[in-house]
Order: structure tokens, then C-alpha cells, then sequence
């Protein structure tokens, strides 16, 4: 070998040792190198109308016989070195002048191959040959000008030399246009498992007369910086919706057998998935626990005798394969982005191991054909370990599915406890915000004189908040939700606003706002809404702070906070004229919550405009029109209240005996209601609209 070929060699070893050092996974990382150890398999298959049919054969190939051509370094035209990979035409070549029951094998008669053809080029790794438990595979496209009727991908393949060598991990990536790069990579590989990686060109077996017109791959090293695509992350998130599948296979001595059938489960809890809501005391975030199915099982174990012959073996377990899927779902045309990323934590890996496994998956499926086009996997681990699935090159015209597959026998549900589960939690680095999805309730109508509206949409002509600098980090914007626009406050502590104009309060009496708490209840949680009066437009010369310890029950629901200025803690005075130039509104957190949303900010004084007036009853209810919550309040305590439609029907009753409480009135359709409202022997009717 000459120098500049050794140089060239040296080169690549220092890319992949650099790419190594880089990469915090310390994984092994290799080029496309036409000078390694490369060998050949084909496997062939019957041609079902020009797409692969059932298995046929496989076995070890000459290099040149698959059509895969090594240029060595310091080509004219590769001084790198190349691989070119072609659809495999010696499968036609060898037979089509042979005898009768060759071609007849091989060829279609009419010019064409008769077999699909996986023809297969890789560098292989002996069991405990691979040093590290993360692959990456990268390279470049010089040239592709492969035909459609063929596919071309890198991949990486393990296989397990214990169990018959079956596949293990199997990841690919398609090949692309002219002058892009390729990446695939596979993480979690035993170091007794075989490790290739390589090419597949599949396709039908082709005419050498054709050679030119199907084309060609020609792929060379990649010799420069490795950037993995840009992926959207996404984790277990129990508030998105989670959709259940089950396929079924035949038993085949404990594995998958033949394909049945399958169908959507839309109640996971069939699937034996269960959802635990985000706020619970062990799983803050939310949490979902995968079991095997007993549903199958247990549904057939009283039914008739055919029944239990397909489903029960008749010695206490199942007697077919499953695979239980948990999954959200992108319908076809919504996940817009080319690269997927689904990460998450296992809590606790009690499952059965020696008959289910586990997986986290990321799939896609073609919109029209319904087939499988990435489905990307990988085995969950033992408690306290994350996993991570990743797929690129996602077309947005495909559906796009992420969760979970418990794969093994249907099982007889005497063995829950036994044969245990997998809890996994989300990642919280990967979590969308929490949001409310409602508008707060609509604030009373009162007169003009009596509110000042800062924030929100109730009272016209709010006078705004503007966000300061001087608020160690904390921000804020101005989003939409149900209509209804509200401000997302993200703490460092405390947040400031400047007001839109210098507010004279002298003659207010009230605070409101209504506020929504994105953070998972902790103790100690206190939000401090403060004003600053700036007297002379000098600097702060007041300032009025109001504690609300914050609840559990004040979590992630709308909450309405109401209190005096009078009753405010103070650094000088609660006087009318320490309140008649407000300057500023501060919102303090005690550095405990890190994201509200808040709305209808407006000071007041006096009560709402009631809908109808009896002396010494008062009676106030809102907001009119309602959604859910009617806010009832009275001078005096309420006996009854009857909401009637207008075919004079009751609807509606409760008997309060408060001057203050609320009444849901979800349940309630669309329309105009009469109500009637009685304390003592006083009655007052009004109309509602909802």
C-alpha cells in the first residue's frame, strides 16, 4: 500500500476516533471505508406483482455477484474510495440461457426478473467484537440514479448467535439525492450479539440489458463534522390522547408465529395500559403502566368450546401471541417535521421477562397502502434507565405513531401479580407546558365607575402591562386559549409589569384576578400580587402585597383571587392617597411556582350589577350568559334556586342555605332559562342564557 493510501487510512481511523471523543454516548462511529472487510448475503423471495411475496431462500454471496463494486482510495474520481450498489442482475444472467425450469424460476418470459431480490453488503463484528453499546453508520451520496422500482438504505443490524441468530436490533435509513449524507444509528447493543452494518438495494432481479437504464448508488466516506438531524422531542405525556391496537399472531412455541389479525382498541385499559393523571403524589408528572393482555384470555375462559381452544392453550395460559400497542397518533399530513425523537424514563421494570418484552417505538404508515413504512424500536431497560427512539427522513403525507408494545402470550389474569409490568414517566425536559384549555369565568357587569380594568377582556379599554428588564429573567406573553386571550407567566421568583398608564385607585376598594397554576402542587406554594404607587412620578413611595397560600386544590383549574387593598401588607400605609399614582404591578412567587397564566386583572369597588333587586335581597348571579359555573351571591341566605326551560319544566334545583356558592350548570343545553330564586319569603325571577 502506498503512502497517500496509508495517510488516507490514518484519516479515517482519526475521523471516527474524533467522532468517538465527541460524542458523550462514547459510541463507536464508522465511515463508509471501500477498503474494510466487506462480504455479501442475498436473501430472495417469490415477486407478488412486483413487490416482495413469501420467503424463498438466502444464503452467502459473492461481492461482484450482488452488483456492490469497491473502488479503492485514490481514485480519479473518488480519492476516498467509493461503494456503488446496483439492483442484482446475476440472479437473471446465470439462467436465463439454462433450462426450462431455471428460467421459468428466475425470469418472467417477457425480458423481466421473476424474484424479489434483498441483496445485502456489510462489515460485520463477531460477538465481542464491538467494544461500546451505541453505533453510528455515516457516509455521503456522491451520485443516485437508482430507479424507482428499487430501494437503497444504510443500516445496522444485531443478532443474537443464542437464539438461532435472530435479528435484535434493526435500524435504517433510505438513501437520498446526490450530494446528501446519511446517518443511521443503534444504540443498546449487547456485546455478545453479532453487529453489521451496510447496504440493502431491494427490488425484483434485472435484465442486464438494463444496467444503464436503472441506475446506480455511489456512496463515499464522510469525512467531515456528523450533525444529527433536528429532531422533534417528544415524551410520555398522559395528557395527550393515547390510542390501543392489538395484533395477533399464532403461538409458536412461546414467539410470534404467523400473522392473524388485528384491530384498534380505542379503551386502552383492554390493552391492559393504564393512564395515571399528571398531579399524583407518586407520579407528579403522570405515569403509564404496560402489562400483558389478559383481556383475550379471560374474555373466552367461560365461552364455548371453540373459543377456548383458539384462545387458551387448556393448562392455564394463552394460546396466541400478542402485541398490545400504546400509541398517540399523527393523522396524515400533521407531523410536519422529517425527524422524530421519543425519550422517557422507566420508573419500574417488573415484567415477566422470560416471556414479554417491552418496547418504545416510533412507526409510520403510508396514508393510501396502509403498510408500515419506519418502524423504529427499542427494548425498555431495568428500573431507573431512560430510553430513547429515534427516526428521520419522516414523510408528512404518512401517519406517524409513538408509544409502546408489550409483546408475548395472551395471559390468564390468576397471573397479573407474577408476570408484573413496566411504569414509565416522562421525560420533564420534554414536557409542553401545561395549559388550561377553558376561559376563566366571565366577571360581573358592573359600572363603568366602579372597575379599572388592567388585564383582560371583561371591561373595556384595559389599560395593559408591560413586562420590565429588571425582573431576573422572568417573562411573559400575551397567548389565546378558548378564545379568550391570557397572560403566560413564566417565574424566576417574581415578575414585573410597568401599567400602561399611571393608575388613580383612591376611590377602589378591591383587587381580582383570576389565575390558572401550571406547576404540580408542592407545599410552601405562595403567589404575592403587589402594587407600587410612585407618588410625584418619583420612584416607589408605596406598596400594597397580598399573600395566597397556594392549595392543592387550586392546581390546574381556574382560580379567582379577590381581596381588600385594606387588607394588604404594606410598606407605607393603606391610605387613598398612597394608592392614587400606581406605577406598577408585581406578581411574587416565593420561588416556588414557575408557570401561571392569569386574566381578568381589574381593581374595584362595590358590588356587580345585579340581575334583579328586592329589598334587603341583592341577588347576584354570573357571568350571564354561562358556560359551567353560574356564581351565585345575596344579601341574605338563599333558600332555594329552580332553573326552568321554557316549556316551564325544572331542570335545575338546589337548596343552598348560603348567601354565597356556585351551581353547575353543564349539564344544561344551549338556550334562555327562567330562574327562580327564593329566601324566606321573598322571590325573585330572573332570566339566564347558557
Amino acid at each position: 500500500m502506498n503512502k497517500s493510501k496509508i495517510m488516507k487510512q490514518l484519516y479515517f481511523l482519526l475521523t471516527a476516533f474524533l467522532f468517538v471523543f465527541s460524542n458523550i454516548n462514547a459510541q463507536t462511529v464508522s465511515t463508509v471505508n471501500s477498503e474494510g472487510a466487506w462480504t455479501a448475503y442475498m436473501n430472495w423471495f417469490e415477486n407478488d406483482n412486483g413487490s416482495k411475496g413469501a420467503s424463498v431462500g438466502g444464503g452467502n454471496w459473492d461481492l461482484a455477484k450482488l452488483k456492490t463494486t469497491l473502488t479503492s482510495v485514490d481514485d480519479a474520481t473518488y480519492p476516498n474510495g467509493a461503494v456503488t450498489l446496483q439492483p442484482n442482475f446475476n440472479a437473471y444472467a446465470d439462467n436465463v440461457n439454462g433450462d426450462a425450469n431455471a428460467q421459468a424460476y428466475w425470469t418472467d418470459g417477457s425480458g423481466g426478473g421473476n424474484k424479489w431480490m434483498e441483496a445485502i453488503s456489510k462489515i460485520e463484528y463477531d460477538a465481542g467484537k464491538l467494544n461500546d453499546t451505541s453505533l453510528s453508520f455515516v457516509g455521503t451520496v456522491s451520485a443516485n440514479t437508482l430507479d424507482n422500482a428499487y430501494s437503497a438504505v444504510a443500516f445496522i443490524k444485531t443478532l443474537d448467535p443464542a437464539a438461532g441468530y435472530a435479528t435484535v436490533i434493526f435500524e435504517t435509513v433510505a438513501l437520498g439525492a446526490a450530494g446528501s449524507s446519511f446517518a443511521v444509528s443503534a444504540s443498546g447493543i449487547d456485546a455478545a450479539h453479532i453487529v453489521q452494518y451496510g447496504f440493502i438495494v431491494e427490488g425484483i432481479n434485472a435484465n442486464p440489458a438494463n444496467e444503464a437504464a436503472l441506475g446506480n448508488v455511489v456512496v463515499t466516506p464522510f469525512i467531515s463534522g456528523f450533525e444529527e438531524p433536528d429532531y422533534t422531542n417528544l415524551t410520555v405525556d398522559v395528557s395527550q390522547t393515547w390510542k390501543g391496537f392489538i395484533s395477533w399472531f399464532n403461538n409458536n412455541n412461546g414467539a410470534q408465529g404467523d400473522y392473524i389479525a388485528g384491530q384498534p382498541w380505542e379503551n386502552i385499559n383492554l390493552v391492559k395500559t393504564t393512564i395515571t393523571a399528571a398531579g399524583d403524589s407518586s407520579y407528579p408528572n403522570g405515569a403509564i403502566k404496560l402489562q400483558p393482555n389478559f383481556s383475550l384470555y379471560a374474555d373466552n375462559e367461560n365461552g364455548d368450546a371453540e373459543a377456548q381452544a383458539y384462545w387458551l392453550d387448556g393448562n392455564g395460559k394463552g394460546n396466541k401471541f400478542l402485541e398490545g400497542n400504546s400509541f398517540v397518533e399523527y393523522a396524515a399530513g400533521e407531523f410536519t417535521d422529517g425527524a422524530l425523537k421519543f425519550v422517557g424514563n422507566v420508573e419500574i421494570n417488573g415484567i415477566y421477562l422470560e416471556e414479554y418484552t417491552v418496547v418504545a417505538f416510533i412507526k409510520t404508515i403510508n396514508a393510501n397502502t396502509y403498510e408500515t413504512v419506519i418502524n423504529k424500536t427499542v427494548e425498555l431497560g431495568a428500573d431507573g434507565t431512560s430510553f430513547e427512539v429515534k427516526a428521520s427522513g419522516i414523510n408528512s403525507a404518512d401517519i406517524v405513531q409513538y408509544g409502546f408494545s408489550v409483546r408475548g402470550l395472551n395471559a390468564n389474569p390468576t397471573g397479573e401479580t407474577f408476570l408484573g409490568g413496566v411504569t414509565v414517566t416522562p421525560n420533564a425536559d420534554f414536557l409542553p407546558d401545561p395549559a388550561p384549555t377553558d376561559a376563566p369565568t366571565t366577571p360581573p357587569s358592573r359600572n363603568t365607575s366602579d372597575v379599572i380594568s388592567v388585564f383582560g377582556e371583561a371591561y373595556n379599554n384595559a389599560i395593559g402591562l408591560n413586562n420590565v428588564t429588571w425582573d431576573a429573567g422572568s417573562d411573559s406573553e400575551v397567548i389565546t386559549i378558548a378564545g379568550n386571550q391570557v397572560l403566560k407567566i413564566t417565574f424566576n421568583d417574581f415578575i414585573g409589569f410597568d401599567l400602561g398608564s399611571v393608575i388613580n385607585a383612591t376611590d377602589m376598594t378591591h383587587v381580582h384576578m383570576d389565575v390558572w397554576i401550571g406547576d404540580v402542587f408542592a407545599a410552601g406554594q405562595v403567589l404575592k400580587p403587589t402594587w407600587s404607587n410612585h407618588a410625584g412620578g418619583n420612584g416607589q413611595t408605596d406598596s400594597f402585597e397580598n399573600l395566597y397560600p397556594v392549595g392543592a386544590e387550586d392546581s390546574r383549574k381556574w382560580i379567582s383571587i379577590d381581596y381588600e387593598f385594606a387588607n394588604s401588607t404594606t410598606t407605607a400605609g393603606v391610605g387613598k392617597d398612597a394608592r392614587a399614582e400606581l406605577a406598577q404591578f408585581l406578581i411574587g412567587s416565593a420561588a416556588t411556582l414557575d408557570l401561571i397564566y392569569v386574566d381578568n386583572i381589574y381593581i374595584y369597588k362595590g358590588t356587580p350589577l345585579s340581575f334583579g333587586e328586592t329589598e334587603g335581597f341583592n341577588f347576584v348571579a354570573y357571568p350571564n350568559p354561562v358556560k359551567n359555573t353560574l356564581n351565585v351571591s345575596a344579601a341574605v341566605a338563599i333558600d332555594a334556586v329552580s332553573i326552568f326551560d321554557l316549556t316551564g319544566r325544572e331542570v335545575l334545583r338546589t337548596t343552598p342555605n348560603a348567601a354565597a356558592f356556585s351551581l353547575d350548570v353543564s349539564s344544561l343545553k344551549k338556550g334562555l332559562y327562567l330562574v327562580t330564586v327564593k329566601a324566606g319569603e321573598q322571590e325573585l325571577n330572573t332570566k339566564l342564557v347558557k
